[in-house]
């Protein structure tokens, strides 16, 4: 049975390490660097139903996909602690262990957007000190 939040899971995380190995290998030719910045530039300053920009969208998703895991995760195991009389049921532990894979995702895709955000942001300023020397 796919769930929302496992969808939400794994569209969060492919895309971020798509983005973040765009920007971590370092390329050696200029018109890889360009074409580099380019695709980042396009993609991540989107601007999504206004003036909200794409980034800070994903971001949001991502933290919010989170933050419900560790919600049911933690209904699970106050259930469990505190009246679980299903405690050995299969269910149940097959559930807490498909919730706790989840978590680790959701935690590992919220960390790669934001390293995402936090690379293109220095990756810029290094590409506008770089034309500036250039220009000097």
């Amino acid at each position: 049975m796919v769930t929302f939040i496992g969808t939400m899971v794994y569209w969060n995380l492919y895309p971020a390490w798509l983005a973040l190995a765009l920007l971590v290998v370092p390329w050696p030719l200029r018109c890889c660097q360009r074409i580099r910045a380019n695709v980042m530039d396009r993609i991540l300053s989107m601007q999504i139903v206004g003036s909200i920009p794409f980034m800070f969208a994903i971001i949001s998703i991502s933290v919010l996909t989170f933050g419900y895991t560790n919600y049911e995760l933690k209904a699970i195991y106050q259930q469990q602690l505190y009246g679980g009389g299903n405690n050995h049921h299969v269910r149940s532990y097959e559930r807490k262990l498909k919730l706790e894979r989840n978590w680790w995702i959701a935690l590992f895709s919220s960390v790669c957007w934001l390293c995402v955000y936090v690379l293109n942001e220095r990756t810029r300023e290094l590409d506008k000190l770089r034309a500036q020397l250039k220009n000097k």
